[in-house]
This record gives structure tokens, sequence and C-alpha cells, in this order.
């Protein structure tokens, strides 16, 4: 496997919310680079990005457990930034 078809690999898997050891146990390899770290990392934001995108936009369509979802993301930021 090419380092880049290990990257694309390495990304889907953070994708999907695996672990790095887990990762790293399903692409049978010993340790993460720094590259590699970066790549599952990004990958991991720009999923849970998604899911947050969803769960605003069922909060602005009324839906009360999303909405209950949102005001505690928000919470959580605020208790981060302040």
């Amino acid at each position: 496997m090419t380092e880049e078809e290990l990257i694309e690999e390495a990304k889907e898997l953070g994708r999907l919310f695996f672990s790095d050891e887990e990762i790293m146990e399903i692409l049978e390899i010993t340790q993460l680079s720094p590259k590699l770290e970066r790549a599952i990392r990004g990958s991991r934001l720009l999923s849970e990005a998604k899911i947050r995108k969803s769960i605003v936009d069922l909060a602005n369509n009324g839906s009360s457990v999303a909405q209950t979802y949102a005001v505690k993301m928000i919470e959580s930021l605020k208790r981060k930034n302040y």
C-alpha cells in the first residue's frame, strides 16, 4: 500500500471515529506518522462538523431532541471559551 493509499484509508477510518489504536491495528502498522495523525484528526473533525450541521438543521426545523443537544453543544463551547 502506498503512503497516499494508507492516508486515504486512515482518513476513512477516522471519519468513522475509530481510535488511533484501532486504526493502527486495522492498517497493521505500529505507529502513526505526524502526517497520518493530521489526516486522521482532520477527517474526524470534518465528520463531526457534518453531524453538528445535521443537528443544528434539525433543531432549526423544530426537533426538540436536536434542540436539547444543540443547547448542550453551545454550553460546552461556552465552558471551553470562557
